[in-house]
């Protein structure tokens, strides 16, 4: 090529370009994670190990002071690495490279570093820990780092797909224990501290990443050449002798189920327990070191048996994470879903045979459907798999919808495929995608080769899109009382023309002979025509066997039928759909809320199926709060009182006693009852046979200072010296101002919850924020919603994945009034750019008091 003047102020002129953009690029790096630096970075980096250390000193008032060297392979130098680091530029003490001390960037809580070479290279940072994530308490801490909260404690790589191995010291007070990932290689010690050496991890995720720290009792047991230990700070001898046993064993029986079904060894060195007093989750699935929430596992004789059930579930759930979200990890959190939906699914798998008096089918309708129908039926549902731009807002994916919906539909592929071929295609994905990354398509793509329906347009309408369809029928009689048409109807609330193809069954009942009718619902209009020629049923109903999902209208007759004789349909499962359709009939203002109360009071006399009870419950509480006003609620209470205390008094299991008992003292205002109740909470006589323990006796005493009874003061001090559990004295005690019958005390507390430091233990605020907002309480409580709706961006911004969420929960818990309404409605309208995700959590959580008004 001949050299030329033009060429060469051409190359200089692209050189210049390509430096220009090269320096924009970091200029304009925003915070969080962005998808352009996820995916930059993963391709630039690779191998990554951790060598950790974290100083924890004995006193909160100490910072933890930390070293990382992050050591990794670099593919080319065309741009910096970059760190994320999401405290203050002050917290980074020192940074080298290659051993080197060297300059470098901070922007936007990220650190950039230029001076590196291609292939390996070795990062140490002297730094101040950030605390967001480190929950530290008087004696004991422990890390949560799920979504994106890594970079909060120490400089990383945040992201998913960037799996790293973790070598990890600590340094912890004297009398302290800890425990991480990995087994512990070695402990030292020295006068005033012990040090913690920890192997190396397997390649992880950092928001997997974990340690636990503090003055913990520990127990070991072991079952053919495993051994798991648990961490617990419980003090109630009864709850810790009656639950030992079960922990262990679903613990030991969840591996073992798990290894058989994926014929994968559990991937990881070792399994050991952790029970946090007030933990943030159920439960949360860290390599080697699940951490729960202590009261979902220690439970006494008299738990509900949807307490056991959902301990069962929540160890199943959070050990089936070892292989699903642990071992294989979805590449970015717009996938979160993929993890919960395999842990929820596995779940009810693994629980259902350790409990065999228990309607499974039953089981699975009601712990999914309703729950899955809060979000589907409000304003603000979103699709299972939502669109995710930055990994700042991963925490918003979390909700009903992962939770409870997608199990549902996944339950819905298994008929579609197959329960063998489901399992060799889940197979295949975990071993193809082992200690990696994988998305929902790759998993579709391996099972669509195991069918001839198409999934991947399946998917598109189940797992993409939001929303669910109404679903109705309607029939055509000749003069003789005989089908001449019967129809099923599905249509889209959104009007968009969406279509969920899935098959129904109808269940037609006369004079109690019972029929029932396949119907796959592929089209708008499905004529069913095996009913045409039969006379006119007691009821039909459409979703007979709950395979069906959506909007189940009830057609007038029916549902005139079923409130007065559901509780005589001997299929348990029928009745559970029935309630629950009548349920969202008060939702969609198809049957008033005294009708409904009046039908449920009959309903619970005489259900005996706890299921079914414990549904009847939960749905008759949420009417009688949020859809009957005060002056209704009066007018029946003391019916519904004497009724809830002649089925505590009448009932036998403990079980069905505590479900009753939970509803009586929601719902209770009679002066009779709080004279009754206040003497069984001074000892001086038991409540119809219920076995209670300290935690009950707490929380009626919460409940009674709700009311503001006893009209003296004193009660919630005299339940705090009874409490022996340190950390629940401290919880009681956090909550007391919000209970006071002074309303300047109640403000000020609200207030306080504007500074993050006071809103550092998030399960307390949460039932804090439940007493201001009280039903009883709601009028003046009225004027903390726009206040508490302002706090919502920086509470996303500081909090865990599900605070946003439970903070508003907590706000609408007791409000049905217009001003409340308004108070929503004019906020979403003068802030008509706020943040998406956040605007469907609040239309979600308000869902309740918009419909009542």
């Amino acid at each position: 090529m001949t050299k030329n003047p033009i060429h060469l102020f051409f190359l200089i002129f692209l050189l210049g370009s390509i430096l220009a953009c090269s320096s924009q690029k970091i200029k304009e790096v925003e915070s969080g994670v962005s998808v352009d630096l996820a995916k930059k970075r993963s391709e630039q980096i690779s191998n990554i190990l951790y060598q950790i250390s974290f100083d924890i000193p004995n006193k909160l008032t100490e910072k933890i002071t930390g070293r990382v060297t992050i050591n990794f392979d670099l593919a080319h130098t065309e741009e910096p690495v970059i760190l994320d680091f999401r405290e203050s530029v002050n917290s980074i003490i020192t940074v080298k490279s290659n051993d080197k001390t060297i300059e470098y960037e901070f922007k936007n809580e990220h650190i950039l570093i230029s001076d590196i070479q291609k292939g390996k290279n070795s990062i140490k940072i002297e730094f101040i820990a950030g605390e967001t994530s480190l929950n530290r308490n008087t004696d004991f801490l422990y890390s949560l780092f799920v979504p994106d909260r890594a970079s909060t404690a120490f400089p990383c790589f945040d992201q998913p797909d960037m799996k790293a191995q973790y070598e990890l010291q600590l340094s912890v007070p004297l009398d302290w224990v800890a425990v991480s990932n990995a087994p512990l290689v070695d402990s030292t010690q020295q006068a005033n501290s012990k040090q913690y050496q920890f192997d190396k991890t397997e390649k992880i995720s950092t928001y997997l990443f974990s340690f636990v720290a503090g003055k913990f009792q520990t127990v070991t047991q072991q079952k053919n050449d495993r051994s798991i230990t648990l961490y617990h700070r419980e003090t109630d001898s009864v709850k810790i002798n009656e639950s030992l046993a079960p922990i262990f064993d679903l613990h030991f029986n969840t591996l073992e189920w798990q290894e058989n079904y994926t014929n994968i060894k559990m991937p990881f060195k070792k399994l050991d327990i952790i029970a946090i007093p007030s933990f943030q989750y159920g439960g949360m699935e860290h390599v080697g070191a699940i951490l729960y929430r202590a009261s979902r596992l220690f439970l006494d004789k008299s738990a509900t048996q949807k307490q056991q059930y959902g301990r069962a579930s929540v160890i199943s759930h959070e050990v089936s994470h070892l292989w699903f979200g642990d071992y294989v990890t979805m590449q970015w959190f717009d996938d979160v879903w993929l993890k919960e939906v395999f842990a929820n699914f596995f779940a009810a798998k693994i629980t259902n045979p350790n409990f065999p008096a228990l309607n499974h089918d039953l089981s699975f309708f009601s712990h999914h459907y309703p729950n899955a129908y809060k979000v589907d039926r409000s304003l603000g549902a979103n699709p299972i798999q939502q669109k995710l731009d930055n990994l700042k807002l991963a925490g918003t994916m979390y909700g009903n919808i992962i939770y409870y919906k997608a199990p549902i539909v996944m339950s819905k592929l298994e008929c579609i495929i197959g329960e063998e071929n489901l399992q060799k295609g889940i197979c295949e994905y975990l071993n193809r995608y082992a200690y990696g990354n994988a998305t929902w398509d790759n998993l579709i793509a391996i099972l669509d080769n195991l069918t001839n329906y198409d999934l991947a347009k399946w998917s598109e309408i189940w797992i993409k899109e939001d929303g669910m369809p109404t679903i109705s029928i309607q029939t055509t009689l000749t003069e003789n009382g005989i089908y001449s048409q019967v129809s099923l109807f599905q249509s889209d609330p959104l009007k968009k023309n969406r279509l969920w193809e899935q098959p129904f069954e109808v269940l037609y009942v006369r004079n109690d002979i019972e029929k029932r009718f396949h119907v796959q619902l592929d089209s708008t209009q499905q004529s069913i025509t095996p009913l045409l020629g039969l006379p006119e049923a007691d009821f039909l109903l459409i979703n007979g066997n709950a395979h069906g999902y959506g909007n189940i209208v009830l057609d007038e007759k029916s549902q005139k039928y079923f409130l007065k004789n559901a509780f005589q349909i001997s299929n348990p499962l029928t009745r559970g759909i029935i309630y629950s359709a009548l349920y969202e009939a008060v939702m969609n203002k198809k049957l008033t809320a005294m009708d409904f109360i009046k039908a449920s009071d009959t309903f619970i006399l005489e259900e005996n199926e706890i299921q079914n009870i414990q549904l009847l419950l939960d749905n008759f509480r949420s009417v009688y709060w949020h859809f009957l006003s005060q002056t209704e609620r009066l007018s029946i209470i003391e019916s519904l009182e004497s009724r809830l205390i002649e089925k505590i008094s009448k009932s036998l299991s403990q079980s069905k006693k505590r479900n009753y008992y939970n509803a009586f003292i929601s719902i209770y205002q009679s002066r009779k009852q709080h004279d009754a109740l206040f003497k069984v909470w001074k000892f001086e006589t038991d409540f119809y046979g219920l076995q209670l323990n300290s935690d009950n006796y707490t929380s009626l005493a919460m409940e009674m200072a709700m009311r503001n009874y006893p009209p003296e003061s004193g009660v919630l001090h005299i339940q705090i010296d009874r409490i022996e559990n340190l950390d629940k004295k401290e919880k009681l005690r956090f909550l007391m101002p919000t209970m006071s019958k002074d309303t300047v005390v109640r403000d000020q507390f609200f207030a306080s919850l504007a500074s993050p430091e006071n809103r550092t233990h998030e399960p307390w605020v949460n039932t804090a924020m439940k007493c201001l907002n009280h039903p009883l309480r709601s009028q003046h409580a009225t004027k903390y919603i726009l206040p508490a709706l302002d706090m919502l961006e920086e509470i996303q911004e500081t909090g865990d994945i599900f605070f946003p969420h439970n903070w508003l929960s907590s706000l609408f818990f007791g409000h049905q009034s217009p001003e409340a309404a308004s108070v929503v409605n004019d906020f979403l309208n003068q802030n008509p750019n706020y943040n998406p995700a956040l605007r469907l959590k609040i239309l979600q959580t308000s869902d309740l008091l918009i419909r009542a008004n």
